[in-house]
């Protein structure tokens, strides 16, 4: 489970970078926010990738954690699609 773990804490981290960066567009200038677009861009794949990454490592798991894990990861989910709508 440290792996999942560590995938978690790697979302939260993304996840958080994300809505600074999406706050950030408000108040920025035109170059600035050319910049930011992008770099929202970046991380909202990479944060897709790891939850794809999430979803893999919960497959094999025994019931009684897969179910605990796949629950966590659709919250994921469905946090970066609210993310994505933000944006």
């Amino acid at each position: 489970m440290a792996l999942m773990d560590d995938f978690e804490q790697q979302y939260a981290i993304l996840s958080a970078e994300i809505t600074t960066k999406i706050s950030f567009l408000t108040s920025a200038g035109d170059v600035e926010k050319h910049k930011s677009v992008r770099e929202i861009e970046r991380l909202l794949e990479e944060a897709h990738e790891l939850l794809e990454q999430m979803e893999l490592e919960v497959l094999p798991m025994a019931p009684e954690l897969k179910s605990k894990y796949a629950n966590r990861v659709r919250s994921y989910q469905v946090e970066l699609k609210r993310l994505k709508q933000e944006y």
